[in-house]
C-alpha cells in the first residue's frame, strides 16, 4: 500500500491513526514539523524523523527518546531511498524545506531540496 504525503498543517485524518501505522516525517526539527512531532508523540505513535546531519533537535529535544531519528539530507537520493524502504511508513508528512532563512542556500540547494527531496520520499 503507497505511503499516504500529507502537507503543511493538513493532518486532521493521522489524529485517528493507530499505534501500529508508522508515521514517518522530514522537517520534523522546524516550526511547524516540531509542533506535529510534540503532538504525534503524545498519542504514541511510531514515529520516524528524516533530519539533515546539521539540524538541531532543541525544538523537539524532549521526544528525542520517543522518535526514531534518521539523519539524511534529501538530496542524497539512495540513501534516502533505502531508509524510506526499511521504514515503510504507512503515513508521511513531508515538512521539510530548504531556504526557510534568507542567504543561506543557494538557489539550486533549494530547488534540489524542496523539489527532488520530495520525490525521493
Amino acid at each position: 500500500m503507497p505511503t499516504e504525503v500529507y502537507y503543511s498543517r493538513n493532518y486532521s485524518k493521522i489524529l485517528g491513526a493507530t499505534m501500529t501505522e508508522t508515521i514517518l516525517i522530514t522537517g520534523g526539527t522546524g516550526f511547524i514539523g516540531s509542533a506535529l512531532v510534540k503532538k504525534l508523540v503524545s498519542q504514541k505513535l511510531k514515529i520516524h524523523l528524516i533530519i539533515r546531519p546539521s539540524s538541531s533537535i532543541e525544538k523537539i529535544k524532549d521526544c528525542e527518546k520517543k522518535c526514531i531519528f534518521h539523519s539524511v539530507d534529501l538530496i542524497e537520493k539512495e540513501k534516502l531511498s533505502s531508509i524510506v524502504k526499511k521504514i515503510n511508513p504507512d503515513i508521511t508528512f513531508h515538512l521539510a524545506a530548504a531556504g526557510v532563512f534568507y542567504g543561506l542556500d543557494s538557489d539550486q540547494k533549494i530547488f534540489d531540496t524542496n523539489v527532488w527531496g520530495h520525490n525521493h520520499s
